[in-house]
């Protein structure tokens, strides 16, 4: 008995010791670059790294596997971490401060600024016209950079002890303050940043990363803390996720996590169910990861002495398709046995079924067949997606070798392709190799509009499999939707998108289908469920819908107003009042207004350019119904100073441009009457 019990021992040991020897899961190396990175991120196609003594590199990812450096920049300090805006990078430096490098060439950044604070500034994030830092001992810095070669620091927070990392969401400022959690700040007004709340661990908190309304902090040993931050002044801790090591890097990308653990490198987990945190993949070797930038399936890690590439296909695409949400109603779908017209189905492929374009259920083949999959039901009357009773089943194979889907013949030894046929279907799946139409949402609701008032909505159309998409036709059955274009071609794995019009004409509900006609293998023919409600409002008064602000000045500007009356009889919410040509300008954002208030919305015209310029206002209303309307705006820019001339004996008045260089006696052109007189005129201008 002791020497089985030793026995059960011992192989636990070496069990555990493969394991503990086991360098990667799910993950491979793709490149290895043998310089310093402590900071990563991605624009566009280049890759920007604080390569901490040695500067700033930037490397082309094109080739997403393989990236190769073609510039850098030395700079004073070490650098750390990294943002991009418009070309300009904007790297923290530790002791050598904020140092920012134009990179609009990238074969030759220079640098072009820079500032320092008397402390290591250890994070950097530009927001529009502003870029944040955290400055270590010295707290929270606000530096405008409308001029990126004359920054000015304009505000500041004093963090309660060593601010470490931040993130910017509009209006609002997380800081993780190393041993003092996070402060959440209001930055409305960026010269005068205010504390809303605060948490407080036992960890330090080391970086952060946003999701929507989620705060994701690397919590040193306490792994990934995950906060509900919807409400500002009340986040709430809604997941603590434990990773091996120290996390101290954190990037979210889809329903990803990828975590950087220190010396257990870097985690790779899926978060799409909230509630069981599931790692999918992992890479690690003596190194310390720090920081990840995500490029679809490719992940660019800097662990402190390296910048390594790591191919996660394996670990993300094992949940490739993103099922509905289970309910009452299933139906089990087993697979016998599947393959590719030229080579095997792999291990970590995935296999979804399908009603129409929503997948009801996956599993990915782990080696041995069969593969059971579980379908779950829907309702079309209490409009919750999943299969319905009837209808018939398609399939979807993904390759995360080629890192595409394809759709997938049936051959039924038990069923008859519907779903609930007998208790459950046994079917082989041959895939087909060519294009896959794959429209993201299940359908689209425009709710409840005003009759006779447009509503538009953007459909992503994407093309997932190998081949070029065809699109022939694009119709609708109801001629109160509308879609253009009605017909488009799409590149293998690219998107494109088709702008779908609803025009409600009665108070009723509308339901269509927008139809595509495509040469996509077995479903040539694949329907998308639109529907939208007609709605009867009276009473919303504007007192004009277009106006003309005539010829005006450059650099002068001309105003004009028009009221919005409200006689619905019930409060009425404004929602955002825009412009689509900024040369018109508006005071406002959206308000409410009360049954029988008014309110004034003034529009500035400011030409920059001897142009005729128009535009379109677009007042969106959101209570008691969604409607846009539309006033049109025009104007023309002109030279010079417009003046209105007044000869008494001739009794002349006109109006035109005087030149700059203005003379006692000039030649002016009026109305194609062209006169020499000396100059006794009254000159009225407009600024």
């Amino acid at each position: 008995m002791r020497f089985m019990s030793f026995c059960i021992f011992l192989l636990s040991i070496i069990l555990v010791s493969s394991i503990d020897a086991q360098d990667s899961l799910n993950v491979q190396v793709t490149s290895f670059h043998d310089f310093p990175a402590r900071g990563v991120v991605l624009s566009e196609n280049i890759l920007y790294v604080a390569s901490y003594e040695e500067g700033l590199k930037l490397l082309d990812v094109s080739n997403p596997a393989q990236p190769s450096q073609i510039g850098s920049c030395l700079l004073e300090g070490n650098a750390v971490k990294v943002d991009v805006n418009n070309s300009i990078a904007y790297v923290a430096a530790r002791a050598g401060g904020l140092r920012i490098i134009s990179c609009l060439d990238p074969n030759d950044p220079n640098e072009i600024a820079f500032l320092q604070f008397g402390a290591d500034v250890f994070d950097v994030k530009v927001h529009d016209n502003l870029v944040f830092i955290a400055a270590a001992e010295v707290g929270v810095k606000i530096i405008n950079i409308e001029d990126p070669q004359f920054p000015t620091l304009i505000g500041e927070f004093d963090s309660p002890g060593t601010s470490r990392s931040i993130i910017v969401d509009g209006e609002i400022l997380y800081n993780a303050d190393l041993h003092q959690g996070i402060q959440i700040l209001d930055i409305s007004d960026p010269t005068q940043p205010t504390e809303l709340s605060s948490l407080t661990w036992g960890q330090p908190a080391y970086y952060l990363a946003l999701r929507d309304n989620q705060l994701f902090i690397a919590n040193w040993n306490a792994g990934i803390r995950v906060l509900n931050v919807s409400e500002p002044m009340n986040p709430v801790q809604v997941q603590l996720i434990d990773t091996p090591g120290s996390a101290t890097g954190v990037n979210i990308h889809g329903s990803f996590i990828y975590a950087c653990a220190y010396s257990f490198g870097l985690r790779v987990i899926d978060f799409s169910d909230e509630q069981d945190p599931d790692e999918v993949g992992y890479y690690f070797q003596d190194g310390f990861s720090v920081d990840v930038a995500v490029n679809n399936n490719y992940s660019y890690l800097a662990d402190t002495n390296h910048l390594i590439t790591l191919n996660c296909s394996e670990a993300i695409n094992r949940h490739r398709f993103q099922i509905v949400n289970p309910t009452d109603t299933q139906y089990l779908v087993v697979i016998d046995g599947a393959e590719f017209d030229d080579r095997d189905v792999l291990s970590g492929d995935a296999i979804g079924v399908f009603h129409g374009l929503v997948c009801v259920g996956a599993e990915y083949f782990v080696g041995e067949w069969p593969l059971q999959i579980t379908c779950w039901g829907g309702s079309q009357v209490e409009n919750i997606p999943g299969f319905i009773l009837g209808f018939p089943i398609s399939y979807r194979i993904f390759s995360w070798e080629h890192d595409a889907e394809y759709v997938a013949e049936p051959e039924y030894a038990i069923g008859n392709g519907e779903f609930g046929n007998g208790q459950f279907s046994l079917v082989s799946l041959t895939a087909l190799e060519g294009p896959v139409l794959d429209i993201p949402v299940y359908e689209h609701d425009f709710d409840i509009r005003v009759l006779n008032n447009a509503a538009e909505a953007e459909i992503v159309l994407e093309n997932t499999g190998l081949e070029e998409l065809t699109i022939t036709a694009i119709t609708t059955d109801d001629n109160h939707f509308t879609v253009e274009p009605s017909e488009l071609n799409i590149p293998s794995r690219e998107q494109a998108t088709i702008t779908v019009t609803f025009t409600p004409t009665e108070a009723i509900a509308y339901e269509a289908d927008i139809i595509f006609e495509s040469n996509v293998p077995l479903h040539p023919e694949i329907s998308f469920p639109v529907r939208g409600e007609g709605y009867v409002l009276e009473g919303l008064d504007f007192s004009d819908m277009d106006h003309d602000f005539g010829r005006v000045n450059m650099n002068a500007t001309e105003y004009w107003g028009f009221a919005i009356t409200n006689n619905v009889g019930e409060p009425v919410e404004i929602g955002s009042i825009s412009s689509s040509n900024l040369i018109f300008l508006i005071d406002h954002d959206g308000f409410t207004l009360e049954d029988g208030e008014q309110e004034i919305v003034m529009v500035e015209f400011s030409p920059d350019d001897p142009v005729h310029d128009e535009g379109i206002i677009t007042v969106s209303l959101v209570e008691p119904v969604q409607a846009d309307f539309m006033i049109t705006v025009q104007g023309t820019g002109v030279e010079g100073l417009e003046v209105q001339l007044t000869r008494n004996f001739f009794n002349l008045v006109s109006t035109c441009l005087v030149p700059e260089d203005l003379s006692a006696e000039s030649v002016f052109d009026i109305d194609d009457l062209r006169l020499s007189i000396p100059i006794q005129a009254v000159f009225i201008c407009r600024d």
